[in-house]
C-alpha cells in the first residue's frame, strides 16, 4: 500500500484529506492498514475513519455526531466554560465505548477512507467549503450510499493544530463554513 495520496490495491478507493494534497499517515503496522482498507471494501460501508491519535499517542476526541448549532457553538466554549464539557463529550462520543467498529454520524476530514464509486456519485467535495465542514457535508452525502463507520483497530497520528481557535482569520472561515453548512441543510429539507 502507498498511503500517501492514493491507496494502491485491488480495491478502488482513495485516501483523502480535506485540506492537503498529500496525506501523511502513520499506521502502526501494515497488517492494520490492510484491515482498514479491507473493512471499507465492503460495499455496505461508504466512509470509514480510524482512531485518531495525537503525536504523544493519546486519543483525539474528534466529533462523531452530526454537527448541530448546540454542538458547534456550545461545544467550542467547553474550553472556557466547564459547564459545556458534557456537550462536547456528547458531540465526540467521548464516553461511548468504541473498541469495536461502530457506526457513527460523521467522519473527520483529517483522515477518511471511502469507496471511489460512492465519492464519484456524490460529486466530491462541495467547493463552497474552502475548509471546515467540508468533511461533514461529504459524510452526509456519502451516507446515502452506505454506512459511516469508526474503525478503532487502525489508528493514524494527526498533529491537530486547532487553527480556528487560535487565528482570527481561520475562525472567520470556520464560522462562515458553519453558516454555509446550516443554510445548505435548511435548503435540502
Amino acid at each position: 500500500y502507498d498511503i500517501t495520496g492514493t491507496v494502491v490495491s485491488s480495491v478502488d478507493f482513495p485516501v483523502l484529506a480535506s485540506v492537503a494534497d498529500v496525506v501523511s499517515v502513520t499506521v502502526p503496522t501494515c497488517a492494520r492498514a490492510e484491515r482498514l482498507f479491507l473493512f471499507v471494501s465492503d460495499a455496505e460501508k461508504a466512509l470509514v475513519t480510524p482512531k485518531i491519535l495525537n503525536p504523544d499517542g493519546t486519543q483525539q476526541y474528534l466529533p462523531k455526531r452530526k454537527p448541530t448549532f448546540k454542538y458547534m457553538f456550545l461545544g467550542r466554549l467547553s474550553r472556557y466554560v466547564k459547564a459545556f464539557e458534557p456537550i462536547r463529550d456528547e458531540y465526540t462520543m467521548k464516553n461511548t465505548s468504541m473498541t469495536e467498529p461502530t457506526q457513527i454520524e460523521f467522519c473527520t476530514g483529517c483522515f477518511m477512507v471511502m469507496r471511489t464509486e460512492y465519492f464519484k456519485k456524490t460529486g466530491g467535495f462541495d467547493e463552497r467549503f474552502f475548509m471546515y465542514l467540508e468533511d461533514v457535508d461529504l459524510t452526509e452525502r456519502l451516507s446515502k450510499y452506505g454506512k459511516i463507520m469508526f474503525y478503532p483497530r487502525a489508528s493514524v497520528v494527526h498533529n491537530w493544530e486547532g487553527g480556528s481557535s487560535k487565528n482570527l482569520r481561520l475562525m472567520k472561515i470556520h464560522i462562515s463554513s458553519m453558516f454555509k453548512y446550516f443554510k445548505k441543510q435548511r435548503e435540502n429539507k
